[in-house]
C-alpha cells in the first residue's frame, strides 16, 4: 500500500496561528517529495475537541489514506519530524508533543 497521510487538524476557535500553517506547509512539501500523498482536515468551531477529533477520525477511516496524523493548530513541529515516523520502516506508533512556552515576563 502507498502512504497517504490525513493530516487532522481540529481548531477549537477557527485561528491556526501562522507558525503552525508554515509548518505544515513544510512538511507536506517535504512529504510530497518522497511520494507520500498528503491531506489536510480541519474542523473549525468545533464546541467540544474531543467530538471533533471522533468525526475526523471516522471521516479518515472512510477516506483512502493509510495514516492518520492529529495536528493541532497552535502547534508547530520541526521540519522532518512527521517523515522520520511516518517512513521508518519499522511499524511506529508515535506521537509528537508541543512544549507551551510562557511569554517573557508573564
Amino acid at each position: 500500500m502507498k502512504l497517504s497521510l490525513y493530516i487532522a487538524a481540529p481548531c477549537l476557535d477557527g485561528r491556526p496561528f501562522s507558525t503552525h500553517v508554515s509548518s505544515v506547509v513544510s512538511e507536506v512539501a517535504a512529504l510530497e517529495r518522497f511520494g507520500v500523498r498528503c491531506a489536510y482536515h480541519s474542523l473549525v468551531n468545533f464546541p467540544m475537541i474531543g467530538e471533533g477529533r471522533n468525526v475526523m477520525v471516522r471521516d479518515f477511516l472512510a477516506s483512502p489514506h493509510s495514516h492518520l496524523l492529529f495536528w493541532d493548530t497552535d502547534c508547530a513541529i520541526s521540519a522532518g519530524a512527521v517523515g522520520q515516523l511516518l517512513l521508518s520502516d519499522k511499524p511506529v506508533v508515535g506521537a509528537i508533543g508541543c512544549k507551551k512556552r510562557e511569554a517573557v515576563g508573564g
